[in-house]
């Protein structure tokens, strides 16, 4: 297995796509995604 580095993200709007993409990518492949409540569209961290 290869190593791995765990790092802080910064929210940028590259980074956020990035994390749709793989949100939409394990769901469509049968993953399951929960969020904790209350969580709305209209909330996102700021850049």
């Amino acid at each position: 297995m290869a190593d791995r580095d765990i790092t802080t993200l910064r929210a940028s709007a590259a980074t956020l796509a990035q994390l749709r993409n793989m949100l939409i990518e394990v769901v469509a492949n049968g993953g399951s995604v929960s969020f904790m409540h209350p969580l709305t569209t209209n909330e996102r961290p700021e850049p």
